[in-house]
């Protein structure tokens, strides 16, 4: 997998085909958070789930379908009626684009079993011809050291660069292609005239008061009404509760809730997300698989030939791709070579270092237009075998490019298969 930031900053790119004026940033926020959200699958691993399971590791999260089918959920759920000056539909792209983009992220590493793009409905996995990223790893112990530093630095190479020179391109373009505003010449300013002068009117004389009225005789007294017999006593002021202001803050929070009930929804995923995340990363990482090795067998009588001079070929246990070229074959008698298969050839390349003993086998061949490959391994059996499906050897086998890049390493069994005839 490539690592969090890698993916983040890839979001960036397609960001750029759909930045609108009046566009909300927690879309943004929410394309980098789908960007991540497939590598959750890793929870698998402690229940039980195997790497190569449907839902293990690059796989259904990893797929198309899954990809289609969250954008979707999320458009229906937080931007039916789009956002800003995206409709719904340009936001379902956006939003697919930045999940199925960790996908091809992935099928650009040099390591893992692949990435299930049509599953469930097949499980085949794929990678890309050329695959210049190392695999990150997922315990963040393990990143925060110089191994992590390396393989970020190298995906700033591969992916940074290009991501952000081709969002400043689109965003320059697009930029350049909007229509200018044609605003008009201004006016030429015309010097008010002299206004005439004012003459002030002459002050009148105020008319004499008039002479002050008699005032009217005040009413007279109102009597006074019987007093009741049976007057009821007045109710007490009603006494105000210790929990009035508490349950009227309850409401107030309520009622700021339901206004806002999208974001309190939008802000609970993201919390909810990022804490899985945080407990993911946090997990130890799982342990590499083991390969075992059988016991030597019983020793063969003396007549019988060593397994390091029997004539023959060997079949690796795992036949892997460099370069579109899998490997199928390794020969130690009469001259180490090893073979290679493409579509309707096969290619055989000399080893130019060999060294062969009864227990050990060190091998150094060049591959035409790719590299060196070493094999660094022994026998497992010192005589030689005559199981057909019992492993002979075990060695690392290791394809470095011609700038010394790593493309394969891994360790593998071969088993022993008679010349033919």
């Amino acid at each position: 997998m490539a690592s969090a930031p890698t993916h983040i900053v890839a979001t960036g790119a397609i960001a750029a085909f759909f930045h609108r004026p009046r566009v909300p940033w927690h879309l943004w926020f929410m394309g980098a958070v789908l960007a991540v959200a497939p590598d959750l699958d890793v929870i698998g691993f402690r229940f039980g789930v195997k790497y190569a399971d449907l839902l293990g590791h690059r796989g259904l999260t990893h797929s198309l379908l899954a990809a289609a089918v969250v954008s979707a959920v999320v458009v229906m759920l937080f931007y039916r009626s789009g956002a800003g000056a995206l409709r719904a539909k340009q936001v379902w792209l956006f939003l697919f684009l930045c999940m199925a983009s960790h996908g091809a992220l992935d099928a650009l590493t040099k390591g893992g079993l692949g990435v299930a793009f049509f599953a469930p409905f097949s499980d085949k996995r794929y990678f890309f011809p050329d695959r210049p990223l190392a695999v990150s790893p997922l315990s963040i112990k393990q990143f925060l050291t110089s191994r992590g530093l390396a393989i970020l630095v190298n995906e700033m190479r591969w992916v940074w660069a290009p991501s952000i020179g081709l969002a400043a391109t689109v965003l320059m373009y697009r930029s350049w292609r909007r229509p200018r505003r044609v605003t008009a010449r201004p006016r030429p300013t015309v010097k008010p005239r002299p206004a005439p002068p004012v003459i002030p009117p002459a002050p009148r004389r105020a008319p004499a008061p008039p002479p002050p009225r008699s005032a009217p005789p005040p009413p007279p007294p109102r009597p006074a009404p019987p007093p009741q017999a049976h007057a009821p006593p007045p109710s007490p002021p009603p006494e105000s509760s210790p929990l009035a202001p508490a349950a009227a803050l309850l409401r107030a929070t309520l009622a700021s809730l339901s206004r806002h009930r999208g974001r309190v929804v939008l802000v609970g995923v993201t919390v909810l997300v990022l804490g899985v995340g945080v407990f993911v990363a946090f997990q130890p990482a799982p342990p590499q698989p083991a390969v075992v090795e059988q016991a030597p067998a019983p020793v063969a009588p003396p007549p019988k030939p060593l397994q390091a001079e029997a004539e023959g070929y060997y079949e690796p246990g795992y036949q892997f791709t460099v370069s579109d070229r899998r490997f199928t074959r390794l020969t130690l008698r009469p001259d180490p070579s090893i073979m290679f298969a493409r579509t309707g050839t096969r290619q055989e390349f000399g080893c130019v270092e060999a060294q062969i003993t009864q227990q050990t086998v060190h091998l150094r061949c060049e591959i035409e237009r790719v590299g060196v490959m070493t094999i660094d391994g022994r026998f497992v059996t010192r005589v030689a075998t005559t199981r057909m499906d019992a492993p002979a050897i075990s060695a690392v086998l290791t394809v470095r490019n011609t700038r010394g890049e790593v493309l394969y390493s891994a360790r593998d069994n071969f088993v022993w298969r008679p010349p033919e005839q």
